[in-house]
C-alpha cells in the first residue's frame, strides 16, 4: 500500500544569505522567517506586517502545510494574515485563496502600492478587509462575494466609483471611503442597514443620497471636506458626532436630536442655520469661517454648551442672552467686526466677556406689546434669571412656560405688574417665593 505523503518540513534554502531582491528583502535577512511561520501554524495569525516585502513569499500559500515538529493537535488553521506596510504592488491571480485558507477571517494589505486586487482575494469567510493606503483605482465586482464583512476599509485609494455588487454585504457595520474621488455612491449602499460607521471625507461628493435618513443604526458620519451643497433629513439618526467642514451648505435639514458635536466651519452660511437651537445635548458647535453677520437669541436653548467658535464671521455683536448659557466656557471671536465692543473687553477672555455680556440683558429686553408667545417668553424668563433672581416684573407677560424653571437655580421670583391670569402648576409649591401679582 502506499504511504500518504507527509506534511512538507519547512526548510529555507537562503538562510544565511544577503538577499536584497524579490520578497526576502528584509525577512530572511535577519534569519526570522521560520519562526514567524511557526508561531503563525500556533497561533492562526501569519504576521509579515513592515518587512519590507516586494512581493508576498511563496510559502505563505503552503504555509497550512508547513510543519515544524509540532503535534497535529498544536496546529490552527490560518485566520488571520497581516501583510500591511510593505512595498506589494502586485499580487498572484493564480492562487485559490478560498481553498488555501477556509478559514481567513481577516486579510490585512493596507499602506502597500497595489493598484488592482485579483478576484481571488475576496474570499466569502472574511470579517475584516482592508486595502486601506494602496493605489486602487477600482475595486472589482468580486467585492460581493465577501457577504460576512463587518468591517471593510477602503480609503485613502484613487477610487472614483464603487461597484454596486457592495449592496450584498448586509453585515457591514464598518465603511471607510474617505481620502478617495468619489463624486456619488451606489443606491446599493441603501440595504447596509446595519451600518454603525460611514467615513466619506475628502471626496468630491456634491450631495448625500435620502436613503441615508434611514440608517438608524449609524453612530458616526464624517462628511467634511466635499462640495455638499445639500443633505436629506438626518433627525432619524443616532449619531453623536456629525462633522461637515469644508462644503458648500448653506441651509441645514432637521439634524439628529441626540448631537453632542457638530462642525459646520468653512461652509457658505450666511444666515445662522436655527434648527441648530433645538439641538439641545449639544457640547460642541464651530461655524467658524462662514459668513454669519447675526446670531440669533435662540441660541440660548443649547443650555449645554461648551465651546462655540465663530472665528472669521461677519458679527459685529453677539445676543446677550449667550451669558445666560452656564456651561459656556470657551467662546472664539477672533476676525470678527464686533464694533460694538470694545476690544480689550473681548480680548478679556470669555467668562469676562459673558460677564460683559450679562450686563446689557436688562436693556436688551424691554417690555413688548405682544409678549403672550411661549418663545418671547423663554428669552425674557432665562434673560431674568441669570443671577438667581428672576425679576419679571412689568414685561406685560400673559403666559410662562412652566417647564423653563426645572433647570433654574431661583431664590426669589416677582412677577408684578403682568398680565397673567393663572400661575403655573409647576411654580405654585414654590409660591411662597413669588411676589405680588
Amino acid at each position: 500500500m502506499k504511504k500518504a505523503a507527509a506534511p512538507k518540513k519547512f526548510s529555507n534554502p537562503n538562510k544565511g544569505k544577503a538577499i536584497d531582491d524579490g520578497f526576502v528583502v528584509d525577512v530572511l535577512s535577519k534569519g526570522n522567517l521560520e519562526t514567524i511561520y511557526k508561531q503563525a501554524r500556533s497561533t492562526g495569525k501569519l504576521s509579515l506586517a513592515s518587512k519590507g516585502l516586494k512581493s508576498i513569499p511563496p510559502e505563505v500559500f503552503q504555509i497550512n502545510n508547513l510543519t515544524f515538529g509540532e503535534k497535529w493537535w498544536e496546529l490552527a488553521e490560518i485566520a488571520h494574515i497581516d501583510l500591511h506596510h510593505n512595498e506589494i504592488t502586485t499580487l498572484p491571480n493564480d492562487i485559490d485563496i478560498a481553498k488555501l485558507f477556509a478559514q481567513l477571517k481577516i486579510l490585512d494589505l493596507a499602506n502597500n502600492g497595489l493598484k488592482s486586487i485579483p478576484p481571488p482575494f475576496f474570499v466569502s469567510t472574511l470579517t475584516k478587509l482592508d486595502l486601506s493606503n494602496n493605489l486602487l483605482p477600482v475595486i472589482p465586482d468580486e467585492i460581493g462575494i465577501c457577504n460576512a464583512l463587518v468591517d471593510l476599509l477602503l480609503n485613502n485609494n484613487t477610487l472614483k466609483t464603487i461597484p454596486r455588487s457592495i449592496g450584498n454585504l448586509t453585515q457591514l457595520s464598518a465603511l471607510c471611503l474617505h481620502n478617495n474621488e468619489l463624486k456619488e455612491l451606489p443606491e446599493e449602499i441603501k440595504f447596509l442597514t446595519n451600518l454603525r460607521k460611514i467615513t466619506l471625507h475628502h471626496n468630491q461628493l456634491t450631495s448625500l443620497p435620502p436613503f441615508f435618513s434611514n440608517f438608524n443604526t449609524l453612530n458616526e458620519l464624517e462628511l467634511n471636506s466635499n462640495k455638499i451643497n445639500i443633505l436629506p433629513p438626518l433627525n432619524t439618526l443616532s449619531l453623536l458626532r456629525l462633522d461637515l467642514r469644508e462644503n458648500k451648505l448653506t441651509e441645514l435639514p432637521l439634524l439628529p436630536p441626540k448631537l453632542a458635536e457638530l462642525y459646520l466651519g468653512f461652509n457658505s452660511f450666511s444666515r445662522f442655520p436655527v434648527v441648530v437651537c433645538s439641538l439641545t445635548e449639544l457640547k460642541i458647535l464651530d461655524i467658524r469661517d462662514n459668513r454669519l453677520e447675526e446670531i440669533p437669541e435662540e441660541i440660548c436653548k443649547i443650555t449645554g454648551l461648551k465651546r462655540l467658535d465663530l472665528t472669521n464671521n461677519d458679527l459685529q455683536m453677539l445676543p446677550p442672552l449667550l451669558a445666560t448659557i452656564k456651561t459656556l466656557n470657551a467662546l472664539n471671536l477672533d476676525g470678527n467686526p464686533l464694533k460694538t465692543y470694545r476690544r480689550d473687553i473681548v480680548a478679556k477672555g470669555t467668562v469676562a466677556f459673558l460677564e460683559y455680556l450679562k450686563t446689557k440683558i436688562d436693556k436688551e429686553i424691554e417690555p413688548v406689546a405682544d409678549s403672550s408667545s411661549s418663545s418671547r417668553s423663554e428669552s425674557i424668563v432665562r434673560a431674568a434669571s441669570v443671577k438667581g433672581k428672576l425679576d419679571l416684573s412689568a414685561k406685560k407677560l400673559s403666559v410662562i412656560p412652566a417647564e423653563m424653571f426645572d433647570t433654574l437655580d431661583l431664590t426669589n421670583i416677582k412677577l408684578t405688574k403682568n398680565l397673567l391670569k393663572v400661575i403655573p402648576v409647576r411654580l405654585e409649591p414654590s409660591s411662597k417665593l413669588l411676589g405680588t401679582l
